[in-house]
This record gives C-alpha cells, sequence and structure tokens, in this order.
C-alpha cells in the first residue's frame, strides 16, 4: 500500500484526486486534503492519522482526526468475517452484503460525525481546495520504490516500537507472577 501510494503521489494522481474529492467533502465539513488520510486509513488508522498533519487548517485537520478511526481498517476484516459467517453461516449472498455493509457504516458514520462535529465543536466551512496542477509526466517506479521504502521504514521506527512496547508488556503481565497449578487441575 505504502509503494500504491507514493508512487500515486509522485505522478500527482492524489492531489488531483484529492482536488476533485473537495465538492463531495465539503458537503460534510471536510477538505479535500482530508481525501488521502481517509483512503489511507482503509489500511491502517495509523496513517491516516499521521497524514491529516498536512492539512493546513486547525479546524479541518482536526475534524479530520475525528472521523478517520471510522474507517474499516484491515485489522476489522477478521471482526467482519467472523460476524457475517456466524449470523449468515447457510445464505452466502447475505453474507456477502452484510460485509460490504459493515464497511459502508463506518464510511456513513465518518461522514455524518464530521457533519455533526463542524456544525457544533468545530463550527466553520472548511477551506476550499486551491490546487496548481503539475505538468503530467510518466511515474518513476525507482523514485517512488525508494519514497514506500523510506516511509514504510519510517513508519516502523515510529510506531513499531510503541507497537514492540506494548507487546513486551502484555507479554510481562500475561507471565507474571507465576502462581502454582491448582490440584484439580
Amino acid at each position: 500500500l505504502f509503494f500504491l501510494i507514493t508512487l500515486l503521489e509522485d505522478t500527482g494522481y492524489l492531489a488531483r484526486a484529492a482536488f476533485v474529492m473537495d465538492r463531495l467533502l465539503c458537503r460534510f465539513g471536510l477538505p479535500g486534503y482530508a481525501f488521502v488520510p481517509l483512503l489511507s486509513s482503509h489500511a491502517c488508522a495509523i496513517p491516516g492519522i499521521l497524514s491529516t498533519r498536512l492539512i493546513p487548517d486547525r479546524h479541518d485537520r482536526f475534524a479530520t482526526l475525528l472521523v478517520v478511526p471510522f474507517q474499516s481498517c484491515s485489522a476489522r476484516l477478521p471482526v467482519y468475517v467472523l460476524l457475517t459467517s456466524f449470523l449468515f453461516a447457510d445464505r452466502p449472498a447475505l453474507a456477502g452484503l452484510a460485509f460490504v455493509g459493515c464497511y459502508l457504516l463506518g464510511s456513513i458514520a465518518a461522514l455524518a460525525s464530521a457533519a455533526l462535529a463542524r456544525r457544533t465543536i468545530l463550527p466553520g466551512r472548511s477551506r476550499p481546495m486551491v490546487l496548481e496542477l503539475p505538468t503530467y509526466k510518466w511515474p518513476s517506479l525507482r523514485v517512488a520504490f525508494a519514497e514506500s521504502l523510506a516511509q514504510g521504514w519510517s513508519f516502523l521506527s515510529t510506531v513499531g516500537t510503541v507497537i514492540l512496547a506494548i507487546c513486551f508488556v502484555m507479554w510481562w503481565l500475561s507471565a507474571y507472577p507465576k502462581s502454582a497449578e491448582p490440584p484439580e487441575a
């Protein structure tokens, strides 16, 4: 995903997509700049939250930060599969429909929450997106691969240390203090 997003950024396609999405997202109080965090949060919410720092306006950035976790990330896929297979075991068409509905429900909840937040705690309209379009050019696979490698390493070093620390603490809490097994076992 990092490679694909980097390749799209290198050619300017993400900026153009954000510009196109500005008209739709402004109706819900989000700027066009929120398209990239919302898109990347479908893979994982952490990069989506980290990418909101590129939004220039403070209120727009906070509104985007509030709604990014509503997007269905890849960590929720096993839960969706478990629920849909449990609830609709003998009806695969309904299971597929419910699975897609889970994704749509997250996006609808995000847009509704953004509209509610912009009308209550973050009042005001989002800034219109002004974009100078670069010239069209073919993407450079070498540059995209190098940039995605650098961004992936940056992500792993930033978030990986936190995840590693949490894993260590969880292991320690589950392993200590040791107690003797009860005689019934």
